[in-house]
């Protein structure tokens, strides 16, 4: 435009007024003088967007670097008023199915497969987090505390009544009486040295032999009947005192206080808390093991449960309306309880922007747009001249 301007000018002089191509030439001449000036005022408009044109710190360029807080500050409210207000937010989820969508990908296993690696990482990273003695600590904090509330008394006997409703008692004392046999064949000469010891020294040894074989016998034949026969005196006798041991746990404060004197012992004993510690090494230890396994079993098993889960989602119509309740619900509640965080966030991350940086990257982001708006202006410029050197010409 700057070209055509000077040569069509140049022109213009060695034509006179009278001549057939001064009107033409001055035609051209006009818009290509208003497309100039078009080009540089867009230019100029364009430029002062982002910095001072040409370095010159004229009123009102550089607006974005200049109004960099002021910005950040309307698009956070806009944001903030707009977008994430709850009617909009909660309309938008309304619309949304999450336990279909989420019940399709959980029931491909595949999407389980291939984020495998990731969720090894996630949970050895949870799990590594854990230090020794912070789970030391809340077991100790935590854990023993409810422990202790526990009225284990009861539960004894709950535990005791449902092993002889399922007659479950009769087996578990017949393994306690085989063991005990198996005790008394294993520790004869244990037996022996109690006998010598309740006789009088001029006893020779070898009654002491005979007592202990004829004491054993009597032992092993007494616990063989006993086996073979459920309506042995003996046995029944036991039978007696652990259902008196069981009335005495339901009923009796004096048995329920013992027994709860017991569990605080136990829960207090460092022994407790350190057996404790050595089973969450042991999980540690396996579930680093297993979840590297090509065959691991956790991961099998949440494999198994992430695919019943999916079915559930898609096909159980109530358990999908809870799903989306829920989703909703905590949406709700972080717009109540933290919406109005978000545009503050907004803010300060503008606010510690640099303006140089912030204005060279809108403009590199939008630059083929600005380009045109310089093209646009200069041919919208040229037009414009043009029609106003046709209005002159028509007013004479």
């Amino acid at each position: 435009a700057a070209v055509g301007f000077v040569a069509l000018h140049l022109v213009l002089r060695g034509l006179g007024e009278a001549s057939p191509a001064a009107f033409w030439v001055g035609l051209a001449a006009a818009i290509f003088e208003a497309a100039m000036v078009g080009a540089l005022a867009d230019w100029f408009a364009v430029t002062a967007l982002f910095r001072h044109p040409m370095g010159v710190p004229i009123p009102h360029t550089a607006i974005i670097p200049e109004n960099k807080d002021r910005i950040g500050n309307a698009l956070a409210n806009f944001v903030g008023g707009h977008f994430l207000s709850p009617e909009n937010v909660m309309a938008r989820l309304e619309r949304v199915n999450f336990a279909e969508l989420a019940g399709q990908w959980l029931n491909d296993p595949e999407h389980l497969r291939a984020t495998r690696h990731r969720l090894v990482g996630l949970v050895e990273d949870s799990v590594g987090r854990l230090e020794d003695e912070r789970i030391a600590a809340f077991v100790t904090r935590e854990v023993m505390p409810q422990l202790k509330e526990v009225a284990l008394a009861p539960k004894l006997s709950d535990l005791l009544l449902q092993l002889a409703k399922d007659n479950q008692h009769e087996e578990l004392l017949d393994e306690l009486l085989r063991g005990t046999l198996a005790m008394a064949a294993d520790h004869k000469d244990t037996l022996r040295e109690l006998i010598r010891a309740r006789l009088p020294r001029f006893v020779p040894e070898g009654l002491v032999d005979i007592a202990r074989d004829a004491v054993s016998r009597a032992i092993e034949t007494t616990l063989d009947e006993m086996i073979a026969d459920r309506q042995h005196p003996l046995r029944l006798r036991i039978h007696e005192a652990v259902n008196g041991f069981i009335e005495k746990l339901e009923h009796d404060e004096a048995t329920q206080a013992r027994v709860d004197a017991w569990r605080d012992r136990l829960l207090a004993n460092e022994a407790v808390q350190a057996f404790a510690l050595a089973r969450w090494h042991d999980f540690k230890a396996f579930l680093a093991r297993d979840l590297r396994d090509e065959d691991s079993r956790t991961f099998a098993f949440l494999e198994a449960r992430a695919v019943e889960l999916g079915h559930a989602m898609l096909e159980d119509e109530g358990f999908q309306h809870a799903v989306n309740e829920k989703v909703e619900a905590a949406a709700s509640w972080a717009l109540r309880e933290h919406g109005h965080r978000l545009p503050h966030l907004i803010r300060d991350t503008i606010h510690r922007w640099d303006a140089e940086t912030v204005s060279e990257q809108i403009e590199l982001t939008v630059g083929r747009d600005l380009q045109y708006i310089r093209l646009n202006g200069t041919l919208v410029g040229g037009l414009v001249g043009g029609l106003l050197y046709l209005l002159v010409f028509l007013l004479g």
